[in-house]
């Protein structure tokens, strides 16, 4: 298994950077197989772990790898964490893995995608304890104030508090920000509005421009949506955790203060 992900991720790099449906399919085929034989024990989810956690870091942070394949390959490790039984997270605690959770919390800042950014603090906070993210949060973020808003995040509050941590970060890199977030003041899919997500701590419904992934998108409320607007760029509607590649046909309205130029991410920035 370990020589097919290898021999995958050379084929991938050999296409280049832009997203490749054969390529992806391939990645899905091969983790597919590969959660199979992770379900089989306990025992066969420590070597899995084991085996694939520091190659899968290595994808995550590697620039020349398309970001389609990244997000799908991080995917499948957060589910892989979640099933581990905790006392075998040990086995993610040596000086490699360590780099690597170093080097993913640095490529938070360059991600480019807002879903990407958020598979890989989940990561992060699966790989570690509470305690140890207090101990290591220091080591992946430079800035003070950055480590300490990571600090913060509560597993029990994760999507509110990773969305302020994240906005706090996106925000902190001004010019060079990849992933541009605005409070909008209503959303509809043709004549249906969508509502923002039942949370008493998320004050604002954001819109995530992302220059990285060149996709827009956000999280609403509700369990289905069957609508398919028609927009000029991939948008990206998030339901309970539950992506939607919305395409065509039905148009998709966002509704967005004044104060905002938002028509400096439309269409240029998404060419």
């Amino acid at each position: 298994m370990v020589t097919w992900f290898e021999k995958s991720k050379e084929i991938i790099l050999s296409r280049g950077n832009s997203k490749d449906e054969a390529a992806l399919k391939m990645i899905e085929d091969f983790f597919n197989l590969l959660m199979v034989i992770y379900d089989i024990s306990d025992e066969g989810k420590k070597q899995v772990v084991e085996s694939f956690a520091p190659r899968i870091c290595a994808l995550v942070i590697d620039s020349r790898m398309n970001i389609c394949i990244q997000q799908e390959t991080l995917k499948k490790m957060n589910a892989m964490l979640d099933q581990l039984p905790p006392d075998a997270k040990k086995i993610l605690f040596n000086q490699e893995r360590l780099i690597f959770m170093s080097n993913m919390g640095e490529r938070i800042l360059d991600a480019g995608d807002y879903d990407f950014q958020v598979g890989i603090v989940e990561a992060l906070c699966r790989m570690t304890t509470e305690n140890q993210r207090q101990e290591l949060a220091c080591q992946w973020f430079s800035m003070d104030f950055i480590a300490n808003a990571f600090k913060r995040i509560k597993i029990a509050e994760f999507e509110t508090d990773c969305r302020i941590f994240l906005n706090l970060v996106n925000g902190m890199l001004g010019d060079k920000r990849r992933v541009f977030t605005f409070p909008c003041l209503s959303v509809f899919l043709d004549k249906y509005e969508l509502q923002i997500p039942s949370d008493e701590k998320l004050e604002e419904f954001w819109i995530d421009f992302n220059l990285g992934s060149q996709t827009l998108s956000f999280y609403t409320a509700g369990d289905d949506v069957s609508f398919i607007p028609s927009v000029p760029f991939s948008v990206y509607v998030y339901l309970n955790k539950k992506s939607l590649n919305l395409r065509m046909y039905i148009s998709l309205y966002i509704y967005f203060c004044s104060y905002f130029n938002i028509f400096q991410f439309y269409p240029s920035n998404f060419d």
